[in-house]
């Protein structure tokens, strides 16, 4: 059940931009080309989880694809508009398994789904750039139930 799996994060960082818009954004908000690009380039150097070479754009901010075995996962990646957390960026992980897969033939992407976020999980640790990381269910992001958070994907 992927509503169990923190697959939301976010992290403070001054690495990216947050206030040039860039002539090839969609919207002025779609800040995070470089942080997406950041993450594809560190989760090549130090896991093995499979991305794609460059990010491309959604309205509101950027994604890329990551596989692990022969599961595929969409990552999207966003700047958070918060004032009271600066800088704050979010990344999401959602499974592509197809709904008939999961409920009609019983698979399951979770153990993979799981290891992709521990591997986002240690790049985010790995760098003194990035601080106030905290991940979240589907469910509790969705929720507006953003408080506290937790220090890592997996159970504690």
């Amino acid at each position: 059940m992927s509503e169990d799996i923190r697959n939301h994060v976010t992290f403070a960082t001054t690495l990216f931009n947050t206030t040039e818009v860039k002539d090839y954004f969609i919207n002025p908000c779609c800040f995070g080309d470089d942080c997406a690009q950041w993450l594809i380039n560190k989760l090549k150097a130090q896991s093995s989880v499979q991305v794609d070479e460059k990010p491309d754009q959604e309205d509101w901010g950027w994604y890329f694809f990551a596989k692990l075995g022969q599961q595929i996962f969409w990552v999207g990646v966003g700047l958070l508009e918060d004032e009271d957390r600066p800088h704050t960026w979010l990344v999401f992980v959602e499974s592509q398994l197809s709904w008939m897969k999961r409920k009609i033939f019983g698979q399951s992407d979770q153990t993979e789904l799981l290891a992709v976020c521990q591997a986002l999980d240690q790049v985010l640790n790995s760098s003194p750039e990035i601080s106030d990381i905290r991940w979240y269910t589907k469910g509790d992001w969705n929720k507006g139930e953003q408080e506290g958070g937790h220090s890592s994907p997996a159970e504690n």
